[in-house]
């Protein structure tokens, strides 16, 4: 059967527009990250090398090691430092045009925030599947409208393992956007980025968004959107740029490893910090 996955793919373009213009309101489309309370943001966590997905709650502390999904398979994995999560939601995706046995797999996503000062990436969303199941992930796996780059890995058709990745850079209106999430009149905007707005004055400005999908058929899928500083000055073919790049391309294989249950590690994001300046910015 096909699992109908509404991936983070599909939204990342309509989140850059609305950050980017503040006079137009742009419908968002994908899985929910479902915000908590802002009381439990202040709960203690525990900071350990790999916690359990079932164990993780608004206050855990996730490192680099990953998240366990269970004995025997590798973790979903995350960038190096400590990660904060805010907000977790379970949820189920429907299985279209399965045999009768089941009709949706669970969905796990996670809204992290980095809890080491200077790390480059802000914010992590991450979602997947935890269940190794019998379908054919479908839906919008790789879209590259407004893109700033967009690369595919492994086989373009809808067969084994493989992954889709893009980012898009903007000069300002992260902070703004989440100052307003909690009160924001899409729905999905609140239940998303409503945890980030206590720390809202700390998103970096300017800022790259990189979005990452992977999936293995008849196995699970894992989703990432990164929020992380950028330099003052950036163009297409500068240092930051390959560099991002790179860090994109190492870290989507990373994840396929994982989905093809190999050890794997996320590389660290590079620093925007020190990039020189340039005579074009976008």
């Amino acid at each position: 059967g096909l699992a109908n996955h509404s991936s983070l793919s599909g939204a990342v373009s309509a989140q850059l527009l609305a950050l980017q213009t503040t006079k137009k309101t742009t419908e968002m489309r994908h899985t929910t990250f479902t915000a908590l309370g802002l009381a439990a943001l202040w709960m203690a966590g525990t900071c350990q090398a790999q916690v359990d997905y079932t164990d993780v709650k608004a206050g855990t502390v996730l490192t680099g090691k990953g998240i366990r999904i269970g004995a025997f398979i590798k973790p979903v994995p995350l960038p190096p430092g400590e990660w904060l999560v805010l907000a977790r939601h379970d949820s189920r995706l429907p299985i279209a045009d399965g045999d009768g046995s089941f009709d949706s797999t669970a969905q796990v996503t996670f809204t992290l925030k980095s809890s080491n000062t200077g790390n480059p990436i802000y914010a992590l969303l991450v979602s997947f599947a935890p269940d190794s199941i019998p379908v054919d992930w479908n839906g919008r796996f790789c879209d590259t409208t407004d893109q700033v780059f967009s690369i595919s890995y492994g086989p373009e058709k809808y067969s084994g393992t493989n992954a889709c990745a893009s980012g898009q850079w903007s000069p300002r209106g992260l902070r703004a956007f989440l100052h307003k999430a909690p009160t924001h009149s899409n729905a999905t905007v609140r239940s998303d980025y409503a945890a980030l707005a206590p720390y809202a004055a700390q998103a970096p400005e300017p800022f790259v968004a990189i979005q990452l999908n992977a999936r293995r058929d008849k196995g699970r899928n894992v989703d990432y959107l990164a929020y992380a500083s950028a330099p003052a000055h950036f163009k297409r073919g500068d240092a930051f740029d390959k560099q991002t790049q790179e860090w994109t391309k190492n870290s989507a294989q990373a994840v396929i490893d994982m989905l093809n249950n190999t050890a794997t590690t996320m590389p660290a994001f590079p620093d925007a910090e020190g990039m020189a300046p340039t005579t074009e910015s976008h």
